[in-house]
């Protein structure tokens, strides 16, 4: 009777995994570790002092605590960028998605390898941008609220007026394409920053996504890796196998 209880028990627990793999949701929690954009540094006058920004995290607002991010079923669901001391995001700000992030830095940056992009703010802080580190952007480039698909070959727009001059702050519109129709906007509740992407971004392999608000004031990236949801339901198949292996073996034992 044991034997049958304890079977049975592992048949729950195998179905359950079964069930509850394809349905259930993982949050993953970056913390704020950069300063400066990896492989970018601030060129002010002052980039010698140690209390110039290039050695602070940040210096005024908006100031990161960290991001979360919601993937269900091996799709990207929302992305929370979580802000301390004060909730003013500085618009515009961007957001920037690797959808295929294969977790190894050994090939070579894989982690910018961009697939999505999402800007809010507008055209605002134009004067303050640019695509060469020198002169403004031309009109155009900064692009409109909304969701993109990103091109290999993109080129960033960078800080060139107040606080981390020289650092992204979002993506040039030549680089980027609409996806509008799976972006239902952002929320914001006091210190929290809601994406929302609807029915979800697919992911391979990992996630990587960064946020920067257009004065690079204070940036923020990190990844993980995605367990493909196949793997889930391929360890409850076995659950399930060795289960009724087990239960075979038990009751052509008590037949002898």
């Amino acid at each position: 009777m044991k034997t049958v209880q304890k079977i049975s028990a592992v048949l729950a627990v195998s179905f359950s995994l079964l069930f509850v793999s394809s349905v259930s949701a993982t949050t993953y929690t970056l913390a704020d570790t950069w300063i400066n954009w990896p492989g970018y540094t601030d060129s002010t006058p002052t980039a010698g002092n140690v209390d110039s920004i290039r050695y602070k995290d940040e210096w005024g607002t908006p100031k990161l605590a960290y991001i979360d991010v919601t993937v269900i079923d091996g799709l990207l669901k929302t992305i929370d960028v979580v802000l301390h001391d004060d909730t003013n995001r500085q618009a515009y700000d961007s957001l920037f998605i690797n959808t295929s992030w294969d977790g190894d830095e050994s090939i070579g940056g894989t982690w910018d390898n961009w697939t999505h992009f999402v800007h809010e703010g507008g055209q605002s802080n134009t004067t303050n941008t640019s695509i060469d580190g020198v002169n403004t952007a031309p009109a155009g480039t900064v692009p409109d609220d909304g969701l993109y698909t990103v091109a290999t070959d993109y080129m960033y727009t960078t800080v060139i007026n107040r606080n981390r001059i020289s650092n992204p702050n979002g993506i040039a519109s030549g680089s980027l394409s609409s996806l509008d129709g799976l972006f239902t906007g952002t929320t914001q509740t006091d210190y929290t920053i809601t994406y929302n992407f609807g029915t979800g971004l697919a992911i391979t392999d990992g996630f990587y996504v960064a946020y920067a608000p257009w004065c690079g004031n204070d940036v923020m990236g990190g990844g993980a890796p995605v367990p493909e949801p196949a793997t889930m339901l391929l360890f409850g198949a076995g659950l399930v196998g060795l289960a009724g292996s087990q239960f075979r073996g038990k009751k052509s034992g008590s037949s002898k």
